[in-house]
């Protein structure tokens, strides 16, 4: 008993004194935009209408003597209500995170080990007035986890990884019988090893433009290695001295293993594409803290 009460202290010791000696610093952007349309007797005709949405990228980075880690919550949500039909237009969830360690300072190089998840909140349906959806919570949900490079400069970072492996799960009966986001029919789970690369950009214009762009790569070693998924995502916020901003996000995938088009003709989907989703917003954008 006592053993094990010298060591949790010992264990309190050495994490009291390493939260002294760790740099913590949380730089975020919270954003929520709101519009409304309401219409009464309105000879033109038209549709009442309320869309909302919700964007929050909070990082945390410590650092201690050569070490680093980077964490990203990436959480974005928004609504469209038509006539008492409501729609989900953007539904996302991530968390990445990259360990690194100091190996030269000038120019700035990392030995580094990146890792992420993604998936969404609530489920999606094609058509508002269907009842099968399409996808739902960790079905799909994505996750990276890999050992690389890492090269920073000011406001740009470009991380590289020759050996990463890729993971896809379908948690849910009924979508994975029906063998999709690249899984075969009654397949839960896919593991994909290859070749990665992030790159992340951010930077404050002057006006009050700020950017936020991020894009991953990803090449499969043991299939169709030349042929690159791609995911990129491109926050614009603009703030002036009034409360108010303008926030526009858009996001374009390309996954060869995902079919979006029938290019033979016979209602069967059998060819890649890119998907795009865009948001546009006003209102309120608060962000804080150092990167």
């Amino acid at each position: 008993m006592k053993n094990r009460l010298f060591a949790a202290a010992l264990l309190c010791s050495f994490w009291l004194r390493a939260a002294d000696t760790t740099q913590w610093s949380f730089p975020a952007i919270y954003g929520l935009s709101f519009n409304q349309t309401v219409l009464r007797q309105w000879n033109s005709g038209g549709q009442n209408n309320l869309a909302a949405g919700l964007i929050v990228r909070q990082q945390a980075i410590s650092k201690r003597g050569p070490w680093r880690l980077e964490q990203l919550l990436d959480a974005t949500y928004s609504l469209n209500i038509q006539e008492g039909i409501s729609r989900k237009i953007d539904d996302k969830l991530e968390y990445a995170a990259r360990f690194d360690y100091l190996i030269r300072q000038d120019p700035l190089w990392k030995i580094s080990g990146f890792s992420s998840f993604k998936t969404q909140f609530i489920k999606g349906f094609a058509k508002p007035s269907d009842s099968d959806y399409v996808s739902k919570a960790l079905a799909p949900a994505y996750g990276i986890a890999g050992l690389g490079i890492t090269h920073k400069t000011e406001g740009f970072d470009l991380y590289a990884s020759p050996l990463t492996a890729k993971f896809t799960w379908v948690l849910d009966s009924s979508l994975s019988a029906q063998g999709v986001f690249g899984l075969i029919p009654g397949q839960e789970f896919r593991q994909e090893l290859g070749l990665y690369g992030n790159v992340r950009y951010q930077h404050t214009f002057n006006g009050g433009v700020r950017v936020d762009f991020r894009l991953n790569a990803f090449a499969n070693y043991l299939q169709s290695p030349f042929s690159v998924d791609l995911d990129s995502d491109l926050l614009l916020v603009y703030k002036s001295k009034s409360p108010l901003s303008l926030t526009l996000r858009s996001q374009n995938l390309f996954d060869r293993d995902v079919l979006l088009r029938d290019l033979n003709g016979d209602g069967k989907l059998d060819a890649s594409g890119i998907q795009t989703k865009q948001f546009m917003g006003l209102g309120l954008t608060y962000e804080f803290g150092k990167r």
